[in-house]
Formats: structure tokens, sequence, C-alpha cells
């Protein structure tokens, strides 16, 4: 049998790329998917301190291979000028992730930008997902101002090139949006692009004195897909276009005279599927308050059983129309036709709505802070990379040893070796988190003054342009409503949102010894003060001597084995962390230091080979390590507790806590619901004491990997 197993073994060697760097391995895949994100938000309107529950899809060309996809992602609420206001890191399991970013109570009232990515669309250079969202802090004043200056109108949402026009929007079912475009010059014709039962229809007119002959063209990229004409005959005319000839993306819809003059020309219409999918029910429309509503799911005939889904149920105000949709965020644009089944449905929006930086753009770049670092997809756990370079002429240090420790009550390292570009990475697993970890160079202390050690930003400066938004009719009146419950809600102590129990331990832990079983341990406690490591090392510590006086002493082990001097000192860790220099820890007494392990062996650790090892140990923590000029806090991620929407239930009594309003905004926030046929799927939840219409969204990704968007509206009396 080994004759027959140890080629074939080989044969897998051979053919299976293996990178490996001692405490630092990282899986090569090459080829790896294009990914790409989508956020659902509960809602688009905020107040300053409330928060943000979010669900976060991570979206590739291979939904068989979810192991070649990001398990980390990052997120940023960022002001127009970039400034980062909030942050937070997620891991990401089977391509999902969930959790809350909570806004700060002294947030200016204004439009912000939520931003997501992974470190594999930093590599690829594709541009992160952004969606505008509202913050309003009640004690500003004019906030009713701001409201109605970011409404759509004139000048506001027509980008340079429709310039000299006038536009009316009509929302309609689904974030749908009828659009007309006026010329600015009353001889000119309008055009009116609308959804009407399944096709485009475009409605010309003219002015009484206009006779010339017009030319209307629907082209993308330069190529015209659909044309047609107006007479002078025509007074109007109406064009019914098949969508599976435009396909999906965005168009340019123009308007050109018999002399090639274009009085109007609008590059900001796109066409997008709506593919729902999965249909939505509820067990009736109309509702009292602190009433019982029972959700509903259907996946529609052809579709794979089975969905992954997340549902917000919030007041219809606090929602934007020009909101992103999954299905434009995680859709690939098709080029030319697409196929009729999928085209039976779409929707018609206009990219005023949502802004041009807003939107994924092919030649947008992610403004990487830090190009020169490496940046290495994280596909197991989160990466930290940085660079070593000279402190005068920023050249890159190749061949350099890089530490990674963490504070705690073993001695732990991983270590890396920089490239000839200086650069070096390590991947954290689950041991690092909710520890303080260092990076530090391993060299003399002679020699550490002339490098230093830069780490990669992972969240940089992502700056926007504000646009125009395209808020609820009614939103004043929400806003005075929604500023009213925040002082209740305050008054009362009530927070929408809860703090879940600490996340699992996952399956890529393991604790980075450098040794296990010390050849001595010694509690200090046993011994008479003492008041210095020379003291403590001559007296009490076997095999650890300190020769030398003054600026002149060196630590010196004996080997275990042999009884001889090791050629050189021992490396020195303080709670686990690398100490580089003997003098920072030498004036500890005995008192403050708790324990101490030697180990007084000569010891290999991957490449290094060390004159054995000594971890001493206090009660202060991270406290009690010693400066360094070169070390280097990191940021170990995602929190140990999540975020989880508060649920209410009443158990069909109305008058349930009577004492206590129930003023949510929120009715129901689930970012992991399992969408199947059948009633045990079902979900259940509680109107409260305001009154008005909410909006049902439901969004997410069937078993086949096709996204799905859905929405209906109940009301509360």
């Amino acid at each position: 049998m080994k004759q027959v197993y140890i080629p074939f073994l080989l044969l897998l060697l051979a053919i299976i790329p293996v990178r490996i760097s001692y405490g630092s391995t990282a899986l090569q895949v090459d080829n790896m998917p294009a990914e790409n994100i989508h956020i659902h938000t509960d809602k688009d309107i905020y107040f300053a301190g409330d928060m943000i529950f979010f669900r976060l899809y991570l979206k590739t060309g291979e939904e068989e291979r979810p192991a070649h996809s990001s398990r980390v992602a990052y997120l940023s609420v960022n002001s127009r000028n970039g400034q980062t206001l909030a942050k937070h890191e997620v891991l990401i399991n089977n391509r999902k992730a969930y959790g809350g970013i909570m806004l700060a109570d002294t947030l200016r009232t204004g439009i912000f930008s939520l931003s997501a990515w992974t470190s594999k669309m930093l590599i690829d250079g594709t541009p992160p997902f952004r969606k505008q969202i509202v913050a309003i802090n009640r004690f500003d004043a004019g906030t009713a101002g701001f409201i109605s200056e970011n409404r759509p109108g004139p000048g506001i949402l027509s980008p340079p090139a429709a310039q000299g026009m006038r536009t009316e929007f009509t929302p309609a079912e689904n974030g749908t949006f009828a659009v007309t475009l006026y010329s600015a010059y009353e001889d000119m014709p309008y055009i009116k692009m609308e959804k009407r039962n399944g096709n485009i229809v475009l409605t010309t007119g003219r002015a009484v004195q206009d006779t010339e002959e017009r030319e209307i063209t629907i082209a993308r990229g330069g190529t015209i897909l659909w044309k047609g004409k107006i007479t002078e005959k025509d007074e109007a005319a109406t064009f019914k276009i098949n969508p599976a000839d435009l396909g999906y993306g965005p168009l340019t819809l123009k308007v050109t005279d018999d002399r090639g003059n274009s009085p109007i020309e609008a590059c900001w219409l796109n066409l997008i599927p709506e593919t729902p999918y999965v249909d939505i029910f509820t067990d009736k429309v109309t509702y009292g308050q602190r009433e019982r509503v029972r959700l509903t799911f259907r996946i529609q005939e052809g579709r794979a059983r089975g969905a992954s889904a997340s549902v917000s149920v919030v007041k219809t105000e606090s929602l934007l129309h020009n909101r992103p949709d999954i299905i434009q965020s995680l859709l690939p644009i098709i080029d030319g036709c697409c196929d009729n089944a999928s085209c039976n449905k779409f929707i018609l929006q206009s990219a005023g709505f949502i802004a041009a930086e807003l939107m994924p753009v092919a030649n947008e770049i992610f403004p990487e802070r830090q190009p020169e670092i490496m940046i290495v997809p994280e596909l197991r756990e989160p990466v930290i990379s940085g660079r070593v370079t000279t402190t005068g002429d920023n050249e890159p240090v190749a061949g350099a040893t890089v530490f990674l420790s963490a504070a705690d009550t073993i001695v732990n390292l991983q270590y890396s070796k920089t490239r000839q570009d200086g650069s070096f990475y390590f991947q954290l697993n689950d041991y690092y988190r909710d520890k303080n970890s260092y990076v530090n160079l391993f060299m003399s202390e002679e020699e550490a003054g002339r490098y230093m050690i830069t780490l990669r930003e992972k969240f940089v400066p992502l700056p926007f342009t504000p646009k125009s938004l395209v808020p609820d009719k009614n939103i004043g009146n929400h806003i005075e409503e929604a500023s009213t419950v925040r002082r209740v809600m305050q008054a009362y102590n009530i927070r929408p949102y809860i703090k879940t129990a600490a996340r699992p331990e996952h399956e890529h832990y393991s604790v980075p010894f450098l040794y296990r079983v010390p050849t001595h341990r010694i509690n200090t406690a046993d011994y008479v003060p003492l008041d210095n490591m020379a003291e403590i090392a001559n007296e009490i510590l076997p095999d650890l001597r300190i020769r030398g006086r003054g600026d002149n002493i060196s630590p010196v082990v004996i080997c275990s084995r042999t009884r001889s001097y090791m050629p050189g000192p021992p490396l020195f860790f303080m709670n686990g962390v690398y100490v580089r220099s003997f003098a920072d820890i030498a004036d500890m007494s005995s008192e403050e230091i708790v324990s101490v392990e030697i180990l007084s062996v000569p010891w290999s650790f991957g490449s290094l080979r060390l004159n054995g090892i000594v971890g001493l140990f206090d009660n202060k923590g991270r406290d009690g390590i010693p400066a360094d000029r070169l070390r280097t806090e990191i940021e170990t991620s995602p929190e140990k507790e999540g975020i989880a929407f508060r649920k209410i239930e009443y158990n069909g009594n109305r008058q349930d806590n009577p004492g206590m309003p129930d003023l949510r905004e929120t009715l129901f926030w689930d970012p992991a619901a399992v969408v199947n046929d059948g009633t045990p799927e079902d979900i259940v939840f509680y109107t409260g004491d305001l009154k008005g219409s909410y909006t049902i969204m439901v969004e997410g990704v069937t078993a086949d990997g096709s996204p799905f968007s859905n929405r209906i509206e109940i009301s509360v009396n």
C-alpha cells in the first residue's frame, strides 16, 4: 500500500502550490472570482444616536465555491469630505454578515455615505458599495430647510449634460419612476419615459410653433439600441419599446432635430431588472395598535426552493425612494439584449436619484491611501499588513524580521520576513480577538533606530458629493414626530437594540505558542523582596545571569543541558509581548513581577535561533509592557459582542405594558430570515403605538444565487 500512496502524495505536492511563512500561513488562490457587496439597512433616515441595523451580502462569480471568497468586510460612515465617522469590521459567514453601527449623538444634520468593501475588492480596483443615508440631529436648527433644499428639483438632480431642461419625477411602485424631460425653451419638445404593463413607453409632445422633424434615440456606450421619429404632423407620439431590446444598465436618451441640434439629451437613465422571485403577503392590510402581523413568503415557480433574506418593517417616511436595490448592486450589467424571461419585469430609474459618485462606475478608483503596502485577500481571517522602511529616505528594507505578539498570560509569537519591497503581513485568527496586539522589529536597539514600521490603514478617506434626496412627501411631519419619539424614548430609557452574547469561537483558532513548557517557572512571592532584575536573576532565577554594571549590563542564559553559557542574550517578553532591550525592564522589582518563566535551552522557532527565552508576568496586562518606539499597536477585529434588534411581543393583549409607550419606527428587523414555502417559516411581529403607513422590505438571494427584492405596505390605525 505504501508504494501506491507515496507516489500519489508526491504528485499532489508537485501540482498544488503551497507557500508557508512560519507563524503566518496564507492561502494563495489564483484567479479568485471578483467580489461585490450590497448592504440592506433597516431604513435610510436616522437620528443622531440611532443604531443602523445592517445585513451584508457578498456576491462572487462562483456561488459553488464559498471558500474562495472573503471572510472579512469593512463598513464605514463617511462625511462628504471623507472623514470616517463610524467604522465596523465584520466576519463574513457563508457570504453574509449582519450587525449594528451606532451613530454618534453629536452628529450634525446632513447627508452621509455608508460604504462597504473587502480586501479583494481593493486588489481588483472594484469600487466600494456606497449609499446615501440621512442623519438628523433634533437639536440642530433649520432641519426643515435642510430637507427642502435637498428635495428633487431643477438644477439639483440634473447633471451637467442635462442642464437647460426642466425635469419631473413621479414615484410609483417598487421605487419605479416615470421621468419627464422638458426643454427649458417653450418651442422645444418634451419626452416622457415610463414603465407600463411590462414595456417601456416613450411619449413625446411639441409646442404649437414647433415644426421640426426630430429623431429619438436610446443608446448605451455609443451603440444605438432603439430609434424613432417625430414628424411635423405629430402633435404627440407614443412608442412602445421591448425592454429585451435595451438590456440592463445606463442609457442615453437623445432627441435631435433635422438640423442636427440636440434639444434634449439625458445620459442618466438606468434600466435594471425587477426580479422579486419571492412574493410576500400579510394576513391583512390594516392593523390596530399592538396587533400581531403574520408575514408569509412564497417562492415563485421555476426558482430554486429556499432563500436567505433580510426583512425590515419601518415607517414609510423613513425611506428614500432612491435607495440602492440589491438587484442593482449584485446583478451583473448585461450589454445588449437580455433573455425575455428576466426582462418581463424591470425598474426604470433616473441615475440622478442615485448620485453618479455613489453608483458602481467602471473607471472609479478606490482611494487607497497607501498603495505601496501589500493587500492580501482575507479568505480565512483578518490580515494585518505593513511595510518596513529606512527612517531617512524611506527605502524598503528586505529580509527584516517582524514580530507579532499579544498581551497575555503566555508568551506568544508570530513572525514574518519582509519581502523585497519591505512588505509583510500576518493573519489574525480568533486568538487575537479582544487582545491588545503589537508588531515590532526583531533587532538591536542600535539597529532599530534606523528603521520604521508603517501599517496599512484599512479605513481610508472616502469623500463623496451628496446628491438630492427623494424622500416621502410627508418627511417634514415624520421628522417632527420622530423628534418627539426620541425625547420620550430617552425619558423611559428605551433602546431599540440589545447586545448579544459573545460570538462562538471559530474553527480557525490556534494559540501561537513560542514554547509550551518552560525549563523553570518561579513565583516571586515565594521569596524575599528583591530590588531589580539583576538581584532577581542572580538570587532566585536558575540559569539566568546578569553580567556587568551600570550601562554595560548584559543578560545571559546557562544551557540546562550542557551547563555552559549560550553565545548571546536571550529573548525577553513582558506579559506575552516582545521586549527589545533588557534596559527597559532592568529596574523592575520582585514586587512588580508576579512570575518568571525561563526556557534555558537553545531554541529553534522556524528559521530563528534563540539563546533561551525569559517570560516576565505582572498583573497589569498591557499597562505593564514598557514603551518601545517601534512597537505599534494593531486593531484586532470583530467585536466580541454583537448587536441585535429588540423584538417586542404582546400575547394578543393590546393593553400589555400599558404604562410603557411603544413608539417604534422600526417594527421589525430580521437580518437572517430563512425563506421557504409553508407556514413554519412565517414571520410574526407586532405593531406599536405609532399610527401610519409601514413598508415591509424583503431583500435576499435565492438558493441558486439570484438576488431579489420585494416590498408591500401595511397601515396601523
